[in-house]
């Protein structure tokens, strides 16, 4: 798709941490329909791949759709995350990330990035990043939209600091034969997923493909237990966002939410509509789809319900609708 794709390293400043790097992904569009940046924010035990995921991205791939439908993205690797600095993980915690994320998204609407100026941006994030887009929205008021997918906004779920669903399922990071080596992960405070629990956690399937499963196993990051001993405080805050905030979630999530009936969350996302306030909107409920709506095979359905919601936000966008034509070419895969 055409279209600019930019490698940054953005230096940020967070407290007790002092300067960190950033590394981020920028695509912007040849027919840009606004100056709006869509900040894409991974989950736990990801990097900036879940938003771009090298396989079949004509389906896969928010990226790219979002390219082909007029949207500037970058997407990020969280503090201590692939290429972006990784600090002891004991001090990697949710407020820190968010903290991050404020100095990217100032980098942004400041002096820009690789000669991009932004008048706009939407934090758009996934599961723990989702966490990490809320407390940054909520605590800095420096954005103008967020997208919370896989999370329900306000708490209804009661996610703890500490919470024992998160420890049941993560383990130290150098004991993983995918991450053992790596620098910076013989520090016990990085944790990994276990490879067991990925599919119960993350998938519907079927319809998920087990060719991308097996990929995303291979692919695997890291969360920290900074970020784990915070957990209750970002979600908390994920239903105080005051400016425009959408929210996305697959039927069959089973990550966090006690299920109704099959694994069915329409019970809380009942309770979470009837707790959010009014700058809330709640995409129905994708059927099909487990955690990581990105990776099943009903994806660009997601993107396009984003991207509608996103466009509508921006008073001076050019078009009523992002660009029609928005779909991916069909590209090789790996």
């Amino acid at each position: 798709m055409s279209g600019q794709r930019i490698r940054v390293n953005i230096p940020v400043t967070v407290t007790d941490l002092g300067t960190q790097t950033v590394a981020g992904w920028l695509a912007v569009p040849d027919q840009p329909h606004d100056n709006s940046l869509q900040l894409l924010v991974h989950g736990n035990s990801y990097s900036h791949l879940y938003w771009g995921f090298p396989y079949k991205p004509e389906i896969y791939s928010y990226v790219e759709f979002a390219l082909a439908a007029g949207g500037a993205t970058l997407a990020i690797d969280q503090l201590g995350v692939g290429e972006s600095s990784r600090p002891p993980g004991d001090r990697v915690t949710c407020h820190a990330l968010a903290e991050a994320v404020h100095g990217v998204v100032q980098a942004a609407k400041g002096d820009g990035l690789a000669g991009h100026r932004f008048e706009r941006v939407a934090l758009v994030g996934h599961s723990g990043g989702s966490l990490t887009s809320g407390l940054e929205a909520a605590t800095y008021q420096d954005v103008d939209a967020v997208v919370l997918t896989g999370m329900l906004g306000p708490n209804v779920s009661g996610i703890t600091d500490n919470d024992s669903r998160i420890a049941g399922a993560f383990v130290p990071a150098a004991s993983d034969p995918v991450l053992a080596g790596k620098p910076g992960l013989e520090d016990p405070s990085y944790l990994t997923l276990l490879p067991e629990v990925r599919v119960p956690l993350f998938y519907r399937q079927p319809p998920a493909e087990p060719e991308l499963i097996a990929l995303d196993e291979s692919l695997k990051e890291i969360m920290t237990t900074g970020q784990s001993a915070t957990l209750g405080t970002a979600a908390e805050t994920c239903g105080q966002i005051r400016c425009p905030t959408l929210v996305v979630n697959g039927r069959y999530d089973r990550f966090f939410y006690e299920p109704a009936t099959e694994d069915d969350i329409s019970a809380n996302i009942a309770l979470a509509q009837a707790a959010a306030a009014d700058n809330y909107t709640f995409v129905p409920l994708f059927d099909d789809m487990g955690h990581n709506l990105n990776q099943h095979p009903g994806a660009p359905e997601v993107y396009w319900a984003i991207q509608q919601w996103l466009h509508a936000q921006d008073p001076q966008s050019s078009d009523s609708t992002p660009h029609e034509d928005a779909e991916v070419e069909p590209l090789a895969g790996p």
